[in-house]
């Protein structure tokens, strides 16, 4: 086949110092293509002064997609891909003239590759290379970088001969090319390959054992050691750039996801207190983004769930699992956040579709949720509350865990009047003694109006103060609703009480607490401390066979906050 029938096409760009050579190589074909992008040296001067060249000024777009267009520009069907630093062997122009061409086949030549006039034996070494194809058969894939000719059903053949290929003159050339390498790798595969620095780490000084010692680049002298060099530098930055990349993908989606009004549910579907936890995931996330927030609560929490502006609607959870689903199938929930989870609880947002389920990796409910967070509460080394907020992370990263107290305000003026709040509902390890409780109410009376609060569980305990009660306090037990007694704590002055449900009602309305709390590390106000402000709460663990002085600290810190 004659040559004439083939056109050379070459992508470049800053060529100057290699062009010249290549070109004059080329001389045999009627044909050479020079594609030039951004050029900014005497590149185009130099590839116009030869009559058998075609100059055309393009974009560049990535290797595979420039070259590609670049062969748009050809009068034949036959295309010979060579780029600006590679030089044709006369033997293989000779051998390529005697070949009858298949539009059938991909035909490849070897390659040498050298730095500066040194033939690189070792570090690259000889490498077969695809450059010869039918443009109506085939073409280049579409990678920015590492580009090659589709293959897909097409026979492949060899033409005896060589392509030399000058790709660095001088050290610049490496940093050049590193840099722009490294640039269209993470280009090319942000968002499909992960990375990491870990991984940029690996790969960089796998790069450099493979090509100083596995290729025995040693041999190469001086060349190999930069080389060796280069390509660890090269390794080493393609990765911390894609990682990079897909940092940023992850920002700009998160970005999109906040921008879009999703539906997400919030689960903590137990006590009192432990439903006061999970308000403050509520509260940054109506806070921070543009989303529903449904939350799914037990019975007695449904009024005071209600009353917060930053809960959009509330689902009662109940025993009837059916119905119950239906409920929750019906929002399309986006995400689920569950503080707190059980194997019911698992499998009735497992069924019901939800995209994203985030819960922490405890129990064997976890298996139901597709995001898991490793928390270890029993190490105490946070608050409950705080450790429901660190669920939102693994929702959005980017989202402040700060919220304002109080989280409940009810705008009730506060009168000059103590609560106490004798009873434990059987949830806390830590409480005084009655007669203590009744002991300090008599310390206070004369500074304040006294109550006592029970629950519908508190009956033993609430005769026990009605009959032992000489100081002047009353006994007040008829709320109707958790929402009632929570106003009426929100008008007190102080709450005194041990780590139980109505405590954690202080805490949300930002009244002031003197909390009793178990001895042990889990019981204690490290793990139970309420949510409100800091300064606000006097907190105490004791033993349950706690001594005089233990009351007597307690004694003086009440006194200090009345007086």
């Amino acid at each position: 086949m004659s040559i004439d029938n083939i056109s050379v096409v070459m992508i470049a760009k800053d060529a100057e110092k290699s062009i010249k050579k290549s070109l004059d190589s080329l001389k045999a074909f009627d044909e050479v293509i020079v594609y030039i992008n951004n050029s900014s040296d005497n590149t185009e001067l130099i590839a116009s002064t030869y009559p058998n060249v075609k100059v055309i000024d393009g974009e560049f777009i990535g290797f595979g997609e420039t070259k590609n267009i670049a062969s748009s520009y050809a009068s034949n069907d036959w295309i010979l891909s060579l780029d600006s630093d590679e030089v044709l062997s006369d033997n293989f122009i000779a051998n390529l003239s005697r070949k009858t061409l298949n539009t059938k086949s991909l035909y490849s030549i070897l390659r040498s590759n050298y730095y500066k006039d040194k033939e690189i034996k070792y570090c690259w070494g000889g490498d077969e290379i695809v450059r010869l194809y039918n443009k109506r058969e085939t073409s280049f894939n579409k990678n920015k970088v590492h580009e090659f000719i589709i293959e897909d059903g097409l026979k492949l053949e060899k033409i005896d001969g060589e392509v030399q290929h000058f790709p660095y003159n001088n050290l610049s050339d490496f940093i050049i090319k590193l840099d722009r390498y490294s640039t269209e790798f993470a280009q090319d595969n942000a968002g499909k390959k992960q990375s990491s620095p870990l991984k940029a780490i690996l790969n960089s000084q796998y790069s450099f054992i493979k090509t100083y010692i596995l290729k025995r680049g040693f041999l190469d002298g001086y060349a190999g050691l930069v080389i060796a060099f280069s390509h660890t530098a090269t390794n080493f930055y393609k990765y911390m750039k894609l990682y990079e990349a897909n940092e940023e993908l992850k920002k700009e989606e998160t970005e999109r996801r906040r921008d879009k009004r999703m539906t997400i549910l919030i689960t903590r579907h137990d006590k009192i207190g432990d439903f006061i936890t999970a308000l403050p995931m509520c509260r940054v996330l109506k806070t921070q983004t543009r989303h529903k927030i449904v939350m799914l609560v037990s019975k007695i929490n449904v009024p005071l769930a209600r009353e917060c502006e930053f809960i959009d609607e509330v689902i009662e959870y109940r025993d009837d699992t059916k119905s119950l689903l239906k409920e929750i199938k019906s929002y399309s929930f986006t995400v689920s956040i569950s503080a707190f989870i059980d194997n019911s609880m698992g499998k009735i947002l497992f069924r019901s579709g939800i995209p994203i389920r985030i819960a922490p990796a405890t129990k064997i409910a976890q298996i139901f949720f597709n995001r898991r967070v490793k928390q270890r509460r029993s190490l105490v080394e946070k608050r409950e509350w705080e450790y429901n907020l660190d669920l939102l992370k693994a929702f959005d990263k980017n989202l402040q865990l700060e919220f304002k107290r109080p989280l409940l305000d009810f705008d009730l003026p506060r009168e000059n009047r103590i609560l106490f709040h004798v009873g434990s509902g059987g949830s806390s390890e830590g409480n005084l003694r009655l007669d203590d409780y009744l002991r300090l109410a008599s310390k206070v009376t004369e500074f304040c109006r006294v109550v006592f609060t029970f629950g519908k569980d508190d009956s033993e305990a609430k005769s026990y103060i009605e009959k032992n009660l000489h100081s002047d306090a009353h006994i007040r037990d008829n709320f109707g609703t958790i929402k009632e007694f929570t106003e009426f704590i929100s008008q007190s002055r102080l709450f005194v009480s041990t780590s139980t449900g109505p405590m954690h009602l202080a805490g949300v309305t930002n009244t002031p607490t003197l909390s009793f709390f178990g001895s042990s590390l889990f019981a204690s106000s490290a793990r139970w401390g309420t949510i409100s402000d800091e300064s606000l709460q006097n907190n105490f663990e004791i033993e349950s066979n706690y001594d005089r002085i233990t009351y007597q600290k307690i004694e003086d810190r009440l006194m200090e906050l009345i007086k």
